[in-house]
């Protein structure tokens, strides 16, 4: 039996045998695909050497750092980690974080990629039978689709309740491949929104704004503004607020007021935090006007968020009972 560090040994697989941990021996590249689920407030990985990989959290909040960059995984996003990219990963979290990793061997991601592309030449306005497969991925966070947290959702289940068929993970991971491929897509013809006269530079253009997202994702507590974010993906300041409203279709502010206050929601609904700690946690100091804020975001206070949430709970607990 191959050895592995605690973090591999605590993650949940889906096929038995079918497991590798970089730390411990070489990377296999000839490894088949597989899925894994973990379910922890507190973990710490070490570096490892991924396999190509889509991450992402059904509840809760996942930190990666991937080749030095900081990436936040929370139950709006989902990540891609190359074959071959070195990464670290931490949970450090007030509530337990349910993380599912599905991966994918080298022939899974040839023949699919192969596959699609070819199937619809006109996919991405014309673009050539098979070339997509030679455009790079956008290193940075995905949003999840309904289609896309659906499928990650029914291998959370599966896992969990202990199922071992391999050819229904085969199938899933397969479904999955192909909602990532087009959600891939969608978001490669934003770039062609984009205001410029080369490819390239609307690709570089995407590239950059993607990764604006993430910082801001990953920075929620910080007193951000347009300039910081700005000069981490070096723009100019109102040349990075025009092109990432025209990207995608709100301005910086609206998006990382979005960010904060689904953190704030999950804090309110699922800890005993006090308001004044989850400000802290979401870059607000004004009760006042967080309160004002969040109600006008979801209809709800605070207060009714978590006395609703309190009263769901006491349920549960009754019918378990």
């Amino acid at each position: 039996m191959t050895p592995t560090c605690p973090y591999c040994s605590g993650l949940l697989s889906a096929v038995d045998h079918n497991n590798f941990c970089s730390q411990k021996g070489d990377v296999n590249k000839w490894a088949h695909g597989n899925a894994f689920f973990i379910r922890s407030a507190h973990l710490s990985s070490g570096e490892h050497i991924s396999r190509f990989t889509v991450r992402a959290v059904l509840s809760g909040y996942q930190y990666y750092n991937i080749s030095g960059r900081d990436v936040i995984l929370r139950e709006n996003n989902y990540l891609i980690v190359h074959d071959g990219q070195k990464y670290y990963t931490q949970i450090d979290s007030f509530y337990p974080t349910e993380s599912i990793i599905v991966a994918y061997g080298w022939k899974d991601i040839t023949e699919t990629f192969h596959t699609l592309s070819a199937r619809d030449e006109d996919l991405l306005d014309g673009m050539p039978a098979g070339s997509f497969w030679e455009m790079d991925w956008l290193d940075s966070s995905y949003e999840k689709d309904f289609a896309i947290r659906s499928l990650l959702r029914e291998f959370v289940s599966a896992i969990t309740r202990g199922e071992k068929d391999a050819m229904y993970y085969e199938q899933l991971r397969f479904l999955l491949l192909e909602k990532i491929f087009y959600n891939h897509v969608r978001v490669l013809q934003r770039a062609y929104g984009l205001q410029s006269r080369k490819d390239t530079t609307r690709q570089e253009l995407l590239r950059r704004l993607y990764l604006a997202g993430d910082y801001m994702r990953a920075h929620l507590e910080k007193k951000l503004t347009i300039a910081e974010v700005s000069s981490v993906v070096a723009m100019s300041p109102y040349h990075f607020f025009r092109v990432f409203k025209q990207l995608f279709g709100h301005t910086p502010l609206e998006y990382l007021t979005r960010e904060r206050l689904t953190h704030a929601r999950n804090l309110i609904g699922k800890t005993d935090l006090p308001v004044s700690g989850i400000l802290q946690e979401v870059g607000y100091d004004n009760p006042s006007s967080f309160s004002r804020l969040f109600r006008n975001y979801y209809g709800y206070s605070p207060r009714d968020i978590r006395k609703n949430e309190l009263q769901i709970d006491s349920i549960d607990r009754e019918i378990r009972g």
